[in-house]
């Protein structure tokens, strides 16, 4: 049976209430322990490059309002995969990542730019270069040197207008 307390507060001799609170005065009937203070947290190690992966993968699907139920219906992959991919229990090939993403709507190209952290840069931003970015991977090197000798053309004559 419990044993009867007396209330700080008022002096009240009570049984303890559900509440262990004084009926009279509402005072806490006993003293509560003082939390233990938590022991600060270890150093967080960098994510490695296949955590940073799973976790962008697992981001871009979520802010694109996709579920892993409805990138199934997209990409034909199991629904599992995804949760495999994202939980790092399994690595994608080049070719099944590429089927991903595009299901998701990112190229490969802002994928892995997202992964490495290059989120602003101010030459991604611009609405025309970003959309050109992922087709300049498919360039030869020759028409990679076409393309950047008529971009510096460009440049001179901009300079040179008042």
């Amino acid at each position: 049976m419990t044993e009867a307390v007396r209330c700080k507060s008022c002096q009240l001799n009570q049984y303890p209430t559900a509440r262990e609170t004084c009926r009279r005065c509402g005072v806490a009937l006993f003293e509560k322990p003082e939390p233990v203070a938590e022991t600060p947290a270890e150093p967080s190690t960098p994510l490695t490059f296949a955590e940073r992966v799973a976790r962008e993968l697992r981001t871009v699907r979520r802010k694109r309002g996709l579920s892993q139920g409805q990138l199934k219906a997209i990409t034909g992959q199991p629904r599992t995969y995804f949760s495999k991919l994202e939980n790092l229990k399994a690595s994608p090939s080049v070719d099944s990542l590429t089927r991903v993403l595009a299901g998701i709507g990112i190229t490969p190209y802002q994928f892995f730019l997202r992964v490495e952290g290059v989120k602003n840069s101010s030459i991604w931003a611009d609405p025309f270069l970003s959309e050109i970015a992922p087709d300049v991977t498919r360039l030869t090197n020759a028409q990679r040197g076409e393309v950047l000798r008529f971009a510096q053309r460009l440049a001179r004559e901009a300079e040179a207008r008042p």
